[in-house]
């Protein structure tokens, strides 16, 4: 029990260095236009979005991200299904695009673009200039972008946290997109109705629970899960961040009866949480610093979620 408790904490550390990953083939990223214009998301070559099958969406969790302002749209190719065999892990076709844009103070600082090509996933981000009237391809990354404190990872550190899931796409998904539409954004209930699922659950998934038990259960799921989970794929190359499975941080649609049977509740209570004592849960302490202090994501990570910390708080002291 020591040695299981003694593994959990160390990988919450890090199991690897984060920042150091495999380099992307060149072919992979020349498969990606040079500028974000070229990608498709702006109408008339402008930065007026793109209204050819181009949708917004918001999770309904989101990942924190310095509290920057952002924005996500999604594309899929013409007459195209999502594979949905797998509820929790969808599975997208082939030239299916994501857009995830970052902002602050209503300046454009990058919009991340993932592609699905060739039966694999490319990934990268365009930096937006002084102007704000275009952005480039940076498969390098850059920091502290137009003047702030904002860095862009580069191409390969992507991977760290998105090969941690059979999808690869984080925050779209039967869990994230169950919630009400806003703005004419897409949600689950019109992914259904139109038939883009191959099969569809059973109803729209609800996290159990009281609204401060969804939030904690929420935040982890977003921010946590998709590298701290025990069904995480077998990769095909040495991952940059790969942490041991002793404990899962991920919702699954088939385990949200209650809050008990949540793999959070069945897997890090008692280990990386302690009942009723967040000073000395391991995930408490990690979502307390940035990423510089070792805490957790161990990337993106400048300034801590005060709010999400004091629910954390509230629900690990409650429990």
């Amino acid at each position: 029990m020591k040695t299981t408790l003694a593994l959990a904490a160390l990988c919450l550390v890090a199991c690897r260095d984060p920042k150091i990953c495999p380099v992307v083939p060149q072919m992979a990223l020349e498969s990606l236009p040079a500028t974000l214009a070229e990608t498709g998301l702006f109408r008339d070559g402008g930065t007026e979005i793109s209204t050819d099958g181009i949708r917004a969406y918001t999770p309904q969790f989101p990942l924190w991200s310095d509290g920057l302002e952002k924005r996500r749209w999604v594309k899929l190719p013409p007459g195209s299904t999502i594979d949905s065999t797998d509820m929790d892990f969808w599975q997208f076709p082939e030239g299916t695009r994501f857009w995830k844009e970052f902002s602050k103070d209503g300046k454009h600082l990058e919009t991340r673009v993932l592609q699905k090509t060739a039966g694999a996933w490319v990934m990268a981000s365009y930096v937006w200039n002084e102007a704000q009237t275009g952005a480039d391809l940076t498969p390098a990354g850059a920091s502290h972008v137009l003047g702030t404190t904002h860095d862009v990872p580069a191409a390969a550190q992507c991977q760290g946290c998105h090969s941690g899931t059979a999808s690869h796409v984080l925050g779209f998904s039967a869990i994230q997109l169950a919630h009400t539409a806003m703005n004419g954004e897409l949600v689950l209930s019109e992914v259904m109705t139109a038939k883009t699922l191959t099969v569809n659950p059973a109803s729209e998934p609800v996290v159990p629970g009281t609204q401060v038990e969804r939030a904690a259960l929420g935040y982890l799921h977003a921010n946590c899960g998709h590298c701290h989970n025990q069904t995480r794929p077998m990769g095909t190359t040495e991952r940059c961040y790969d942490p041991e499975k002793p404990f899962d941080l991920l919702l699954r649609v088939g385990s949200l009866e209650s809050v008990e049977v949540t793999p959070t509740y069945k897997t890090a209570l008692g280990s990386v949480i302690q009942r009723g004592h967040p000073e000395t849960s391991q995930v408490y302490k990690k979502a307390s610093k940035t990423a510089a202090q070792g805490g957790m994501p161990p990337l993106a990570k400048d300034v801590v979620d005060d709010e999400a910390l004091k629910n954390l708080n509230a629900w690990i002291s409650g429990l």
